[in-house]
């Protein structure tokens, strides 16, 4: 009796798993990349970072003219911002932003930029001790909306922006 060989049934269930997690992969992609932040750049002076091409929409109008050693990084809706400014242009500077008390610093928003050298504030920094020493001071300007921490012992100042709430002005 010749018994026909029968066909080999192939399990595509490995390709199919695949084919199905690359597809899932080029999906998201758009979605992992919508707050892509930018790389860092740095500026010797106020005048270079209001230069550069983008500048308009990543200097913050707050920005004193003599601000020196300037690094951002930005992407979509985040800024951050870390300046050097004498103490007179500091002070200045704080004198037009109303400043928040160490109670209220507990509860601002402080999303970071990623990993970089240049940007020491976090959340701790600001519950800390050193809290006592940094004055934070809010931006109502709805195109700086966002916070300035000033630590006058180094004569930097760091600057984070917040998404504007909904229903508010741009």
């Amino acid at each position: 009796m010749d018994q026909q060989a029968q066909p080999r049934r192939r399990n595509h269930l490995p390709v199919t798993i695949a084919v199905v997690v690359v597809l899932a992969f080029v999906a998201t992609l758009p979605w992992a990349c919508r707050d892509r932040i930018e790389p860092d750049r740095r500026y010797p002076t106020a005048a270079a970072a209001r230069g550069a091409p983008d500048a308009g929409e990543w200097v913050p109008a707050f920005l004193p003219p003599n601000a020196t050693d300037i690094y951002e990084r930005h992407g979509v809706g985040r800024r951050f911002v870390r300046f050097s400014a004498d103490s007179a242009a500091l002070a200045s500077m704080a004198a037009t932003l109303p400043r928040i008390d160490t109670v209220e610093v507990k509860r601002i928003p402080l999303p970071t930029p990623g990993w970089s050298e240049w940007w020491p504030i976090s959340p701790r920094t600001l519950q800390s001790g050193q809290r006592k020493q940094i004055q934070v001071h809010r931006i109502d300007d709805p195109r700086d909306r966002g916070y300035v921490a000033i630590d006058p012992r180094t004569l930097r100042a760091f600057y984070w922006s917040v998404p504007a709430r909904a229903g508010a002005p741009r």
